[in-house]
């Protein structure tokens, strides 16, 4: 079997887990290299952070921002 099974990833530029983004201060740019990430979620956390910054990863969740199986594949890629 060949292939990737997840071909919109495939068209991102990936992350490497060393060069953290911020969910703070990335510009939508950055934001979009997120896996699972969409549209929809990068305009989520931009809103929710101009209301106040994220102050860490629990805060992150408790304000569920993302679908779960999104924060999941999120927290080794972030920082705050």
């Amino acid at each position: 079997m060949t292939g990737s099974t997840h071909p919109a990833t495939a068209t991102r530029p990936s992350i490497s887990r060393a060069d953290k983004i911020n969910l703070n201060t990335a510009p939508v740019s950055e934001l979009v290299k997120l896996p699972h990430l969409s549209v929809r979620g990068v305009t989520a956390i931009t809103e929710a952070r101009a209301k106040s910054k994220f102050k860490d990863w629990n805060d992150f969740v408790a304000r569920r921002v993302v679908p779960r199986f999104v924060r999941s594949e999120l927290k080794e890629l972030v920082t705050f």
